[in-house]
């Protein structure tokens, strides 16, 4: 069975940080993890926190740099087969470790493995959190390529689950797929892809996910083996600006799907709607905050991809000419947010 490195990215979270790291102590089995800690320029007491796992845990310190460049110095630092990452926030289940590794032995050509999980909230476990993600009408199912079981695996589990070796580009193009803190990704997908986009925090390790299986294929796990904790603490990501959020997402379809000439010589229209809808988004955004300029520039834009702009649109953006108008919108969000 290939050796396993398990990266975990803090920021600020001395308190969860130390039960991540206390679920991959805890794994069930044969698997002893190498973990990598990267403390993220903390400022809250995590690295006292971790000091009772010297000897356990590999700290690695470095200046406050996002949490892909994070990710991507604790690679630089481990040493396994393949690669594990799980949020600081998050918490894996006894028995992840050993049946991903199982599965990523039995499948030699998925690149990487990824899983369902349960959304934690209150104490309370959600299953099927991956399902709450999906577009309407969109299943992993759809984009398999070959199915298994877990009993023609030879695979002992909780209970009996599929696995999907799939290509999930096409669908990340609409959403994010993989919650990082399920994947386990052979080192050698690591070498050829490099290291995780750093410039983009929302969107990243979304991308990277999708080349990664473009490129060398995935294994869906249908059973969940992590618990996503769901809350709303000061460092969340969604917690950012809607306009900072979409400016990011633009960027990742551009220079991820868009940029990709075979793709787009057959899915072009698609991606040119996808684009669309968060041009519409930023520039409903930017009419609100009265930066006119802009939101015309961004019109074009819409105009361009989509061949025009619905009456809807251009009634915003004529009206956010009018100070009363952009005042009434104002204080009409105000209330309402």
């Amino acid at each position: 069975m290939p050796t396993l490195s398990v990266v975990i990215p803090t920021y600020n979270r001395a308190r969860l940080v130390v039960e991540a790291v206390e679920s991959v102590l805890a794994q069930q089995g044969d698997v002893r993890p190498e973990i990598v800690v990267v403390d993220d320029g903390s400022t809250d007491g995590t690295r006292a926190a971790l000091e009772r796992y010297t000897g356990r845990i590999l700290y690695v310190h470095q200046p406050n740099a996002g949490v892909n460049a994070a990710r991507n110095a604790g690679i630089r630092a481990s040493g396994g087969d393949c690669v594990a990452f799980l949020d600081c926030d998050d918490a894996w289940l006894p028995f992840k470790a050993e049946l991903q590794l199982a599965v990523m032995e039995r499948l030699p050509g998925a690149g990487f493995a990824f899983s369902n999980f349960f959304t934690w909230r209150n104490g309370e476990r959600i299953p099927d959190g991956l399902g709450r993600w999906m577009v309407p009408g969109e299943s992993i199912e759809r984009h398999a390529r070959r199915s298994h079981s877990s009993a023609d695996l030879g695979i002992p589990s909780p209970r009996p689950f599929a696995v999907h070796e799939c290509d999930i580009y096409r669908l990340s193009l609409y959403q994010p797929v993989v919650l990082p803190s399920t994947s386990v990704v052979r080192r050698s997908v690591l070498a050829t892809l490099g290291p995780l986009p750093e410039d983009n925090w929302m969107c990243g390790d979304w991308e990277y996910f999708a080349r990664a299986s473009r490129e060398f294929g995935a294994a869906y796990i249908d059973i969940e083996t992590t618990l996503n904790r769901s809350h709303d603490d000061a460092v969340r990501l969604m917690r950012r600006p809607l306009a900072d959020r979409t400016r990011r997402r633009i960027a990742s379809i551009r220079r991820t799907w868009r940029a990709d000439a075979s793709f787009m010589a057959r899915f072009a229209t698609e991606v040119d709607r996808v684009e669309t809808a968060e041009w519409r988004t930023l520039f409903k955004q930017t009419c609100y905050e009265g930066d006119l300029a802009q939101a015309r520039d961004q019109l074009r834009e819409i105009e361009r991809l989509s061949g025009s702009a619905s009456k809807g649109l251009r009634l915003l953006g004529w009206s956010m000419r009018i100070p009363l108008a952009r005042r009434c919108v104002a204080a009409i969000r105000k209330s309402a947010g």
